[in-house]
């Protein structure tokens, strides 16, 4: 852990970095030491409790009785604290809710789940994407009156577009041939 702490500080200064590297390399580091801290707040939790459990015994039995020692250890194991069994995978932080219920805190994490297990889905890039689904490789017209044209009233000196008046026809018509000569066409046949 300290070599991973150390690393991380060399390769800040060893190079130019932005500042969302050094933002998300504080923050890795702030994680991994309040990860740790939970860690040795459960185990100190764990020996104090077994502490009082061997000194409650020593009390009542004198330190003699070796079956009501072995009572009291199956006793007090089955209500050892759940985090100091590291349930928690993937550097998640166990929280203790009374004797013996946890939850693991899976933030920043990369995983999610009862304990830190399930891996979230990576989201693919959004330029992969563009290119795979909606760049076109090679230009495929519709073939004439096909293609379905929403009815609008546009300026085309400016490119400004208006709302279609639906009162006079329904939302689109049929294109019935291509560019500005057609949207002339579909505005006279609308009777705008």
């Amino acid at each position: 852990m300290l070599f991973r702490v150390i690393f991380s500080l060399i390769s800040l200064f060893s190079h130019r970095s932005s500042a969302y590297e050094l933002q998300d390399t504080i923050h890795t580091l702030k994680d991994e030491n309040l990860h740790l801290q939970h860690r040795l707040e459960n185990l100190t939790r764990a020996l104090r409790d077994l502490k009082l459990l061997l000194t409650e015994y020593s009390k009542v039995s004198g330190g003699e009785d070796e079956m009501e020692y072995l009572h009291a250890w199956k006793e007090w194991s089955q209500q050892v604290n759940p985090c100091c069994y590291y349930p928690c995978q993937n550097s998640g932080v166990c929280v203790r809710f009374g004797t013996n219920r946890y939850e693991c805190d899976c933030s920043r994490t990369g995983f999610y789940g009862e304990n830190c297990t399930i891996r979230k889905p990576v989201l693919p890039d959004p330029k992969v994407l563009a290119e795979r689904f909606f760049k076109r490789k090679q230009f495929r017209p519709d073939p004439q009156g096909t293609n379905l044209m929403f009815a609008f009233m546009a300026q085309h000196f400016t490119h400004q577009f208006f709302k279609t008046d639906h009162a006079v026809q329904g939302g689109f018509t049929k294109a019935l041939g291509h560019g500005i000569d057609s949207i002339k066409r579909v505005l006279q046949s609308l009777n705008i």
